[in-house]
């Protein structure tokens, strides 16, 4: 029988988190990373792992997509100038230069557990929303790519 005194903690902890895209850390230690309040990074699959029909008769036939298209979202502060400067500079040299001038590894990594995300090949969807205030605004990247490894683990 288990003794009621053991328990585990466990700790999620933003600073603890790897984030680099292109080869360069987007993530700086803690405090420094610039990361928006709240999420401040998504992940989702582009489309299903698998689709299933069934038949008429109740017969079901299970089709493997081989998607893997993975987008992200990446939220961080509008006074982050290291990281919105250098996501800026990725997507305007991908929009001005042909062959995929834009294009790059991204990778998320817990320090503290075992998740982790890498795309090999990624470029930035799109610019940002954004708006000033008197308060500090978050500015959303939106990353895509192609998924070469994800394990959504823990910590």
């Amino acid at each position: 029988m288990p003794n009621q005194g053991d328990f585990t903690v466990s700790i999620c902890d933003a600073d603890q988190w790897f984030l680099s895209f292109a080869g360069v850390a987007l993530s700086r230690g803690a405090g420094a990373s610039g990361y928006a309040d709240g999420v401040f990074l998504k992940g989702s699959a582009e489309k299903p792992s698998f689709t299933t029909v069934e038949g008429t008769d109740g017969s079901v036939a299970r089709s493997k997509t081989n998607s893997r298209l993975y987008h992200v979202e990446l939220h961080l502060l509008q006074t982050n100038a290291q990281s919105n400067g250098f996501l800026s500079s990725m997507l305007t040299a991908d929009e001005n230069n042909a062959n995929g001038a834009g294009v790059g590894t991204f990778i998320a990594q817990d320090l503290n557990g075992t998740s982790y995300l890498k795309m090999l090949k990624c470029w930035l969807e799109k610019w940002p929303d954004w708006e000033l205030d008197r308060t500090a605004k978050e500015r959303v990247w939106l990353i895509s790519g192609v998924r070469s490894k994800l394990l959504l683990g823990g910590n």
